[in-house]
């Protein structure tokens, strides 16, 4: 968990996030620097846009983002937060959670590859695949299986119109 006082720029975290960041609670300190230190170098710019967006705009903050831990691995973060604002409207504090969802951002990655390897499979040995939605009526077909029966892509399908 972590709290920002946006009026003074102090950061306060809690013991697990710094433990989630890599960094230790009883030398490292809460700053942005800090945050910004553990933030892969193309996930920096991003993050923060995110963050000064949601203030402006008074929206929740939802942003992930990599960081990246002092002997090398890197962690993927969703950050949750929610600002508050004084009866002037201006930003006083902002408050929210990190939560390390690596195992999901690997799973993601692995079904996208499992994906592509089918679909080279599809292609190289000129077969398709589908797959009926019964109670929709929809039916989807695989990159190949368009190819094969030269049925546009996006072409709306069904049991029928099969």
């Amino acid at each position: 968990m972590w709290d920002w006082d946006i009026g003074s720029g102090a950061l306060e975290w809690s013991a697990e996030l710094f433990r989630l960041f890599g960094l230790d609670p009883e030398r490292d300190e809460a700053s942005f620097e800090v945050w910004r230190n553990v933030l892969h170098p193309d996930d920096r710019a991003l993050a923060e846009r995110r963050i000064e967006a949601a203030v402006a705009d008074h929206t929740p903050l939802v942003s992930e983002y990599r960081i990246v831990l002092p002997f090398g691995t890197v962690r993927w973060i969703d950050a949750r937060g929610q600002a508050t604002y004084g009866a002037d409207g201006a930003p006083l504090r902002m408050s929210g959670i990190c939560v390390d969802v690596t195992e999901r951002k690997q799973a993601e990655e692995n079904v996208r590859q499992s994906r592509k390897d089918l679909d080279r499979a599809q292609e190289v040995g000129q077969i398709g695949s589908w797959r009926l939605d019964v109670r929709r009526n929809i039916l989807a077909w695989s990159d190949e299986n368009h190819r094969i029966f030269g049925v546009p892509k996006g072409t709306p399908l069904s049991y029928e119109t099969f």
